[in-house]
């Protein structure tokens, strides 16, 4: 190092003051204080001290020579000087008298012809000699160790195995050391910048490779020192020295140690590759309800077959290279795919859509174009070398290629089931209290769709028995004010198909109108999502409640009669109840006949139903109806006159009193038996039988029957005979 002296301005006005040290047989042995500066030491030991004198020059400088007139004086050369600079810096500024003069003795050992012996001559206490010793000792020590003024370093950058653009720097040197380094082909991932200041030695630091060309081709990355370096310290062989004339003692005051200064520099020892392997990961979500096929792509890097994975290339600007990909969808049918690494040659593609990344990390949502009808669909993403820009591909290896498999589960997404409804009431009426059953259809456009396993999911469709108050008209989505579900049943459908409520498990209630004849009754179905084992895979539905084809009358059954109108004179007359329609589930309805005699020859007989024109019947004249069809009546025995018919039907609920709801017409043709004439000719045994004989038929005759109208009489009984028979058969 070179080494120069270094002239001070003078310090006008100063006055010198004695400082810490102690007294010797020539006098004050220790530092003088120098206002502005501090202690200061005598080096001049025969001449007088400056006291109250003005400094004449004020230098730095690396040899000291004798002055004339001091008793011993030598010349002191670098070494004597960097000893006396590591004397007074190190202990110099001190308060303690022992210590000061002990600085006192030390650097004027330097500076005389016997060395530290003359110099201990100056004092008599053992203490300040002992310090003293130990501090030329130490001098001694720094001088015999070189001038250490020199130090070297190095910077080595290491590639990372998994990533050529990334690494990391460190600066080894002979002392520690900070500085400034500046790279090429390459920043400091602490501040993305290619200079990082405060850089210290054995401190490793990450860095990223910028190629210099955007061709993609081999760089190194160098590094070197922007300025030195500086570290570790030195004692120079310079000290500041005041005088204040040739008549005076000169005084100095340490300089301190200097820090070391040096260049480093360092590179690759190989080169770094630009290639990269982009993928990308994707997740689609598990259902997509209105059929829209959407895929969520996150875009990063692949390790190559040596397991280096480069990162993401940027260009000039810094901006990350832009690749393109293409998602194609493929419809599977009913069930989930099996995953493998190739599509399949029987795959049918429903859609696509390109993409271009923007780096990586970066997210994108891919839409494939349309509504998609149910079933499932699988995304299969692929890079694409059409799309992606020239000026990216001198970045990727030759012939890249790469997709994932087709079939990943987080690639499946499933369109739900849209389910078609329909139902229909199996009959227009219901009796109170009575079931009223129904029949539901299940229906898709579309395949069934199936478990993981192949089989076909359950579709659960509930269906509600409701009441609907009197007065209610049209169909409606929700229940009207006053309505009421009497009883709910499950229907589980694996395939397309119908049911019947008769055959279903009754969730809730009783499937039963309630016991009165009031509103109507309406099956409504549906398919809630809470019911469903699969609630995502099917979109649920609802039937209006109301509709015509679901609604049905609460009625009593209808009663219709038919009267024995076949009667032999003086025989028995019949009367049948037809009955149809609904039943009540409670209760009972009953029919019971009256009969009544008609006049002879009237051809108005609707007044004769009145209680003197009763007649007995022959039983029990009540029948109670368990089930539709025909109930006969008692009969009317000996009928030698018109029975007219009237038939009274009553329903009996479980509570309450008994109604009649229904009475038949009085004198209404089909509810009149009219009895036949007796045959005129009939044999002994037949007019017995009927309860006539010879008069009777004499009475007929002589009621003015001639040849002519007893010849019809008998003709008309033999084909009245006869159309009987033929009816028997």
């Amino acid at each position: 190092m070179a080494i120069t002296a270094v002239t001070l301005a003078p310090m006008a006005g100063a006055v010198s003051s004695v400082g810490p040290g102690v007294g010797g047989p020539h006098g004050h042995i220790g530092a003088t204080v120098e206002p502005g500066i501090g202690n200061v030491y005598c080096i001049d030991s025969s001449l007088d001290i400056s006291f109250g004198r003005g400094i004449v020059s004020d230098t730095i400088v690396s040899s000291v020579p004798a002055r004339a007139g001091v008793v011993g004086a030598i010349d002191a050369g670098p070494d004597a000087v960097r000893g006396m600079n590591f004397i007074a810096s190190t202990w110099g500024g001190t308060s303690d008298d022992v210590t000061a003069a002990a600085v006192g003795i030390a650097t004027m050992a330097f500076v005389k012809a016997g060395g530290f012996a003359t110099a201990a001559s100056y004092t008599t206490r053992s203490d300040v000699i002992e310090r003293a010793r130990s501090m030329y000792d130490q001098a001694q020590g720094i001088i015999d160790a070189g001038d250490g003024e020199s130090a070297s370093g190095e910077v080595t950058l290491t590639i990372d195995p998994s990533d050529d653009y990334r690494g990391r720097l460190r600066v080894a040197a002979t002392v520690p050391a900070t500085g400034t380094l500046t790279l090429t082909n390459g920043i400091f991932a602490e501040n993305n910048s290619d200079t990082l200041t405060g850089v210290r030695t054995d401190v490793d630091y990450p860095i990223i490779g910028v190629p210099p060309t955007a061709d993609g081709a081999p760089y190194r990355i160098g590094a070197a020192s922007a300025g030195d370096f500086s570290g570790g310290q030195t004692w120079p062989d310079r000290v500041r020295v005041l005088d204040y004339g040739s008549s005076y003692q000169r005084v100095i005051t340490g300089i301190g140690p200097v820090a070391l200064r040096f260049p480093v520099h360092g590179e690759d020892q190989r080169d770094r590759s630009t290639t990269f392997h982009p993928v990308l990961t994707s997740r689609t979500a598990p259902v997509s309800p209105n059929g829209q096929l959407s895929d969520t792509l996150t875009f990063t890097t692949a390790p190559d077959e040596n397991g280096v994975n480069n990162g993401w290339p940027r260009d000039l600007d810094g901006a990350h290279r832009l690749v393109s990909f293409t998602v194609t969808a493929y419809a599977t049918g009913s069930s989930a795919p099996a995953e493998s690494p190739d599509v399949p040659q029987d795959a049918v593609a429903v859609g696509a859509a390109t993409v271009r990344a923007t780096g990586p990390g970066t997210t994108q949502t891919v839409t494939i174009p349309g509504t998609h009808p149910q079933g499932r669909y699988t995304f299969v993403a692929s890079y694409d070398e059409a799309g992606t820009p020239p000026e990216t591909r001198p970045y990727l290896p030759a012939d890249y290629a790469w997709s994932h498999a087709f079939g990943m589960e987080s690639e499946t997404t499933t369109v739900p089931m849209k389910i078609m409804l329909s139902s229909k009431i199996l009959s227009d009426a219901v009796g109170p209290a009575g079931r009223g059953d129904d029949a539901v259809t299940l229906s898709t456009a579309g395949p069934w769709l199936a478990d993981a396993a192949g089989r076909p999911i359950e579709v659960v469709a509930l269906g509600h028995y409701v009441h609907l108050p009197a007065g209610t008209t049209g169909a409606a989505d929700e229940l009207p004010e006053g309505a009421e579900v009497r009883g709910t049943v499950r229907a589980v459908f694996t395939a397309s198909g119908t049911q019947e409520t008769m055959t279903l498990e009754v969730l809730s209630g009783e499937i039963a109108a309630p016991e009165t004849v009031e509103g109507t009754m309406s099956w409504q179905w549906s398919i809630p999502r809470d019911a469903q084992t699969w609630p995502d895979l099917v979109i649920p539905s609802q039937e209006k409640v109301g509709l015509p084809e679901q609604t049905q009358l609460i009625r009593l059954p209808l009663v219709t009669t038919r009267a024995q109108s076949d009667v032999d004179w003086g025989g028995t007359a019949t009367d049948t109840a037809i009955v149809t329609g609904p039943l009540p589930g409670t209760g009972a309805v009953t029919v019971r006949w009256e009969a009544f005699r008609g006049p002879d020859g009237a051809s108005d007989l609707t007044s004769v139903c009145t209680p003197e024109n009763r007649l007995p019947l022959d039983g029990t004249p009540v029948a109670v109806t368990t089930t539709p069809g025909e109930y006969q009546s008692p009969a009317v025995q000996d009928v030698r006159f018109p029975v007219v018919w009237q038939e009274i039907a009553t329903w009996i609920p479980s509570s309450g009193a008994p109604v009649d709801y229904h009475r038949g017409e009085c004198g209404v043709p089909h509810e009149i038996s009219t009895p036949a004439p007796p045959e005129a000719s009939a044999p002994a045994s037949r007019l017995a039988a009927t309860g006539g004989g010879a008069a009777t038929s004499a009475l007929w005759l002589a009621g003015g029957l001639g040849a002519g109208g007893l010849a019809a009489l008998l003709l008309a009984m033999r084909l009245r005979r006869a159309r009987r028979s033929s009816l028997a058969r």
